[in-house]
């Protein structure tokens, strides 16, 4: 950490006083001398939410106070708002390795990142949000239409539940979050352009589940990559079959592919009976002549399915 050991010394050369520096998750940086000190007085304070020490000899105590000013302010010139950080990273910008480490030490080893869509967004939401997370080191923003949520969480998931659920709480309309980890924060970019590529996908084909990783919707990806020209001779080809399926048909089969063609699964999500439910797949493989519980016609009538939404959408 060269910047604050050159801050350090700087202090040293105007002053004369040996003392230490201890920045909390970053590191120690002590003066010329400061080894020679046999007893000395600490102080604590906090420098944008990261926990600081100063350490100096008892006959220098009174100065204290001053060599907390001068470091603070000295620190301006070293660390970046977290904030700042991520619209760095995020635009592909380059950040000095040791104003990370000054300034955000938990994102210079794995963290995670949450991208959050809600589709009736209010900066109320947000605000609310934040208080949920004020005691902790996770970076709460709004960019470009998400929400972004950055910091170690324990488990992931179960934050993006909890979210969800205070989301749903507060405002009506669609919500999807994409999460991952990120193994680097110079890959930030990176994994926040494949949430959000995640979460467009979700909403294009009108994704049932609202809550995925950085590895679902592989197929709904292969899907969108697709030509235009293969999809319209897809959509043609199927679509009279299809449109013959109501909404609650359709309904129906998402739940079945949510629910990983499990049809007890199945039933209990549509609140259906069991006899239902086959009654109502059986008459999905009537119009599309695919039955949906064997594993590789799903598969097929997914894609089918996914394409036909997506076209019958822009045509109406």
């Amino acid at each position: 950490m060269k910047c604050i050991e050159k801050l350090v010394n700087e202090i040293y050369i105007s002053c004369k006083i040996p003392f230490q520096l201890i920045i909390n998750e970053v590191g120690e940086f002590s003066t010329p001398k400061f080894d020679l000190v046999q007893d000395c007085i600490e102080k604590h304070f906090c420098y944008d939410n990261t926990v600081c020490s100063i350490r100096i000899d008892v006959a220098h105590s009174v100065t204290i106070d001053l060599l907390q000013f001068c470091i603070e302010e000295k620190l301006k010139d070293v660390y970046l708002s977290r904030n700042s950080i991520i619209s760095l990273l995020l635009t592909g910008k380059e950040v000095e390795d040791g104003v990370i480490k000054a300034s955000w030490p938990v994102i210079t080893r794995e963290f995670n990142l949450i991208n959050i869509y809600v589709d009736n967004y209010n900066e109320e939401l947000l605000s609310y949000i934040k208080q949920g997370y004020l005691e902790s080191d996770i970076e709460i923003l709004f960019y470009k239409g998400s929400i972004l949520m950055i910091g170690s969480f324990e488990d992931v998931l179960e934050h993006a539940q909890s979210i969800k659920d205070t989301i749903e709480s507060i405002v009506s309309g669609k919500c999807y979050i994409s999460y991952c980890e990120v193994d680097n924060y110079f890959n930030l970019k990176k994994y926040y352009e494949d949430t959000y590529y995640k979460i467009e996908l979700a909403i294009k084909y009108n994704i049932i589940e609202s809550i995925f990783d950085a590895n679902r919707l592989i197929l709904e990806g292969i899907i969108d990559s697709v030509s235009d020209k293969m999809k319209q001779d897809i959509y043609d080809k199927f679509k009279n079959g299809i449109s013959k399926l109501d909404n609650e048909m359709i309904r129906t089969m998402e739940v079945f592919f949510k629910c990983g063609l499990n049809i007890s699964e199945a039933a209990k999500e549509l609140y259906i009976h069991r006899n239902t439910l086959i009654y109502r797949l059986d008459k999905i493989q009537k119009y599309t002549n695919y039955d949906i519980r064997d594993f590789n016609e799903a598969v097929l009538l997914k894609i089918i399915f996914f394409i036909w939404k997506e076209k019958n959408e822009k045509n109406t």
